[in-house]
């Protein structure tokens, strides 16, 4: 054993020489029995390549200069707890086959430990990196210990191999990069990165916790695979947290996770997948859960776009967020395009502005709160459950005067022109068809006027693009479907509004009453208008004609009329009443 320490007069060691004298050389490398140079003031410049066979203790030691420690062998113990390192501090290549105690160790300086191999365990917990910490391919095969270690500079395991690792408490005060990284289980509880945090293409093959984890900046998991379980639990990240491209092979639990964005792109979940997060945007594009998965979200904007539900889904606002009833609170779902949604069940979602163009299986989608729809623009029409979509296509397409209140906020030119009729009645069809499977007869009705309405409007269109292109063929194809749809709205609200067919039926008594005063009977045998009326109203509700009247040939014809037209009306009224009765 070389033991050496200051004499009481501030001498520094200089640890080459001192190592050279009492070392023997093999295969060009100078070997060391062992070391103990405690509490010194040590000059490590140009120690490279030494190997210590036995024990080497610098404990409380302090390094004046740039230590070099490049290539240095340590077969047994390596202790440097609580060392100082003044100037940089170089382990490139090092290689500690016992355990590696660099507890509570102050850097100065940058620290390379860029290469190291570290077979033992490593402890580093309590250090302070005051300039960039460097573990750039650094191979830790057991306990890896960084608790309560902070990082003043940048902290690069780039392509570095962690056993059982341990970051609690650790401060990354600026950028941390463990790109291409294999890590062992993994716990980063209570964890700070101050700057971006950057995980792309890390392999987690162990339980990798996250807990009480704070990212300041932004977090990157792009191309990251999780083969063991994983755990996301109270992470607040203050930027963009980025799992694109993430492969989760085993159980996978994001719970409470907050973040300015979130993107979840192309990711996949083998299992179940639990997934609760608050953000402003959360993008699932083509992200694939085979096992199912519950996503609850609070605050965002989600788009749901080619997304794989191979089992039973959840997609809603959190827990609390439903069962308090706070629908400031609920995600809004923006799109679904491409995605199979026979597995999805929507809970406490704000849909008014969801585009369901693409989506397959709408009609068996089940949505268990049925107020998460739109709704018409009030005053000028009656209230029902809308799509955004019907709004897009009215904001186009509609009368100039009403395209302004159907007109949702926020959205572009891009965004009306994109909505095709046909699509908008499509999903109207689909979605009347899953409310009357589930019984839902007053989320059926709405979504059959809405069907029906985008009809009378794509008749619309066509028409005034038959008259554009002087179609003549196709005018006269569609006028009389648009006029039929037409009048089916106007006077019965397609089966669905009784005030509208009972107003039409007074209507027609009325207006027939007039002309039956004016020219149904003969002179001198006009009747007082009162009487005209009671006379209309008999002819509208008598199934078989009375005792004949004296009727001039112009009144035979109203009451022909008549006898046609009212009963027309009156089945529409006992539409609309058997529909509101099972509504």
């Amino acid at each position: 054993m070389v033991a050496a320490a200051e004499d009481g007069t501030g001498r520094v060691v200089r640890l080459a020489a001192a190592l050279k004298g009492l070392s023997r050389e093999a295969g060009g490398r100078y070997v060391v029995a062992g070391a103990d140079f405690a509490g010194a003031r040590i000059d490590a410049s140009g120690v490279r390549g030494v190997v210590f066979s036995g024990a080497a203790s610098f404990a409380g030691a302090e390094f004046t200069g740039d230590a070099d420690f490049t290539a240095v062998t340590f077969q047994d113990r390596a202790d440097f707890e609580g060392a100082v390192f003044e100037g940089a501090a170089g382990f490139q290549g090092a290689v500690f086959e016992g355990d590696a105690i660099f507890r509570r160790v102050r850097y100065a300086a940058p620290a390379d430990f860029g290469g190291a191999v570290f077979k033992g365990a490593a402890r580093f917990g309590g250090s302070a990196f005051e300039g960039p910490g460097r573990f750039a391919d650094a191979e830790f095969a057991a306990e890896t210990d960084f608790a309560g270690t902070g990082f003043a500079g940048d902290a690069d395991f780039v392509g570095a191999a962690l056993g059982d690792a341990d970051f609690t408490g650790t401060v990354f005060s600026r950028r941390a990069a463990f790109v291409d990284a294999a890590v062992g289980p993994v716990r980063f509880h209570d964890t700070v990165f101050g700057e971006e945090a950057d995980f792309s293409g890390a392999a987690f093959s162990g339980y990798t916790r996250f807990r009480r984890t704070g990212f300041r900046g932004g977090a990157r998991f792009a191309g990251a695979a999780f083969t063991g379980d994983a755990l996301f639990e109270d992470v607040r990240c203050a930027g963009q947290l980025r799992l694109s491209r993430s492969r989760w092979e085993r159980s996978a639990v994001l719970g409470r996770v907050e973040a300015g964005e979130v993107d979840l792109a192309l990711a996949s979940f083998q299992r179940l997948a639990r997934v609760e997060l608050t953000a402003e945007t959360v993008r699932f594009d083509r992200t694939s859960f085979p096992g199912g998965a519950r996503l609850l979200v609070d605050r965002a904007e989600v788009w749901l776009d080619d997304v794989e539900f191979g089992a039973a889904s959840v997609f809603g606002a959190r827990r609390d967020t439903h069962v308090g009833q706070v629908f400031a609170d609920r995600p809004v779902l923006r799109g679904v395009a491409g995605t199979d949604l026979a597995n999805l069940t929507v809970v406490f979602c704000d849909l008014s502005r969801c585009s369901f163009r693409g989506a397959y299986n709408l009609d068996r989608m089940r949505v268990d709160y049925m107020n998460a729809f739109g709704s018409s623009p009030g005053r000028l029409f009656a209230r029902r459950r809308t799509l955004a979509d019907e709004h897009r296509f009215r904001a186009l397409h509609g009368r100039p005067r009403t395209r302004r209140r159907w007109r949702l906020a926020g959205d572009s030119d891009d965004d009306l022109t994109a909505v095709r009729g046909g699509d908008v009645g499509g999903d109207y069809h689909a979605l009347r068809k899953g409310r009357e499977d589930e019984k839902d007869e007053p989320g059926a009705a709405d979504f059959y006027y809405g069907e029906m309405e985008i009809r009378r409007l794509f008749l619309r269109a066509g028409l005034r693009g038959a008259l554009r292109g002087r179609e003549w063929g196709r005018l006269a194809s569609t006028s009389g479907d648009w006029l039929l749809v037409t009048l089916y709205w106007l006077l019965s609200g397609y089966g669905l509004r009784l005030w509208r067919a009972l107003t039409a039926f007074a209507v027609l008594v009325a207006v027939a009453a007039a002309a039956f005063v004016g020219w149904g009977f003969p002179p001198g045998a006009t009747p007082s208008y009162p009487d005209a009326v009671r006379f209309s109203l008999r002819s509208a509700v008598s199934l078989l004609r009375g005792p004949e009247a004296a009727l001039t040939p112009a009144g035979e014809w109203i009451e022909l009329v008549l006898r046609f037209t009212a009963p027309v009306l009156l089945g529409l009224a006992l539409l609309a009443v058997r529909a509101r009765v099972k509504r």
